[in-house]
């Protein structure tokens, strides 16, 4: 008898990973932890990431590298999706694909799980740029668009799928035919980066920290007011915001912070790898966004041991209750949530709470709640 070795009975599992690019931004964030959990989170599965050629992907001894050459832009990107990646997916034989985004070809070979997480394209608070210039304003309809049409035909297609928050799951269920018989949840990972905990200096000027693209529904306006309180009150503190921005809006948001805040405003683009020390050196982390399927940045910064200060709303009430101070919408509320942070001893009850809370959110966990939700999947193909 022909003896089976352990490689071939264990599932073959392929993450596409073609949305990586060379920014130092979410996506790759995301990735990035999922790749390096998978040994620990799923070791029975041998897992492929694909690709795009000449981008920097972690390497795992036990996760398999596949680069494929994409085009340039975006569109042709997306031609050569649903023309070329089948083949390639065909040479590999996975028995899963685990697709992270909502644009989902048709004809994947074995079976595909799709990971639900693109709620801005459902929200009232967000929608295309208006303003800025013409291009950057008809790519954004044309994106939103594309991600409105493909995400209800991407989870019909999809054999499983994993939202990373309740919220989500429940808004997608509502706005874009997302089935939640199918669906279980598998919450993002807060470990990316080493714990560097210090309370920030007594004295001097406090950074308030923002982290995430720069867009109309994370309420740039209303933190620059709240802060600019501060200033006419003499309390001395300064907005830093780290990442990039939607097209049409980073240029008009960063004239309005100069003009209001001058010194007090800092935009430092898109800095992923400095993000440990800013965690460390900030006074606080204003999670202000009217929409979010997740807010990495806020679980990161509570991991870090930072306070972070919060408006109510469906993702901020379920993912960091209780350890969140909360304040409404208005600029007087969020400038009085900051100064009850002044306190030595509020502060340091506020981080270590958030150091409790998450503690919990890992990328093995997420990497055994993918596992979890595809090993059905797996065993009805095996029969």
């Amino acid at each position: 008898m022909k003896s089976v070795s352990a490689q071939e009975t264990r599932p073959r599992v392929v993450l596409q990973a073609l949305a990586m690019g060379p920014e130092r931004n979410g996506t790759r964030a995301v990735l990035t932890g999922l790749i390096e959990a998978f040994p620990h989170g799923w070791p029975d599965a041998v897992v492929t990431v694909i690709h795009r050629r000449g981008v920097e992907v972690p390497s795992v001894p036990e996760v398999t590298l596949c680069p494929v050459a994409l085009p340039r832009s975006a569109a042709a990107r997306v031609v050569w999706e649903r023309a070329r990646l089948r083949g390639v997916l065909r040479r590999l034989a996975p028995d899963l694909v685990i697709w992270p985004h909502e644009s989902v070809p048709r004809g994947l070979p074995g079976a595909c799980l799709v990971i639900a997480q693109n709620v801005v394209y459902h929200c009232g608070a967000a929608g295309p740029v208006e303003s800025g210039a013409l291009r950057a304003r008809v790519r954004s309809r044309i994106q939103f668009g594309h991600y409105r049409r493909q995400m209800p035909r991407a989870y019909r297609r999809a054999d499983a799928v994993v939202a990373v928050s309740r919220h989500a799951a429940e808004l997608l269920a509502a706005r874009s035919g997302l089935d939640c018989a199918k669906t279980s949840l598998a919450p993002l990972g807060a470990d990316s980066w080493p714990v560097r905990t210090k309370r920030p200096p007594a004295e001097g000027r406090r950074s308030l920290l923002m982290v995430g693209t720069l867009a109309p529904y994370k309420r740039l306006e209303l933190a620059i007011d709240a802060v600019a309180r501060l200033a006419d009150a003499g309390e001395d503190y300064e907005l830093v915001l780290a990442g990039g921005a939607w097209p049409g809006y980073g240029s008009d948001i960063d004239e309005l912070g100069r003009r209001r805040l001058g010194d007090r405003w800092r935009w430092l683009g898109p800095v992923l790898d400095e993000l440990p020390e800013l965690y460390a050196n900030s006074h606080a982390l204003l999670a202000l966004s009217s929409c979010e399927s997740f807010g990495l940045p806020s679980l990161e910064a509570m991991r870090a041991g930072l306070p972070v200060l919060a408006t109510p709303e469906p993702w901020t009430t379920e993912l960091l209750s209780p350890a969140a101070v909360f304040a409404e919408p208005d600029a007087e509320s969020v400038a009085d949530a900051v100064r009850s942070l002044a306190p030595t001893g509020e502060w340091e009850r506020r981080s270590q709470a958030g150091l409790t809370l998450a503690a919990g959110f890992t990328w093995r966990r997420m990497a055994e709640g993918i596992a979890s939700a595809s090993r059905p999947l797996l065993a009805e193909s095996a029969h």
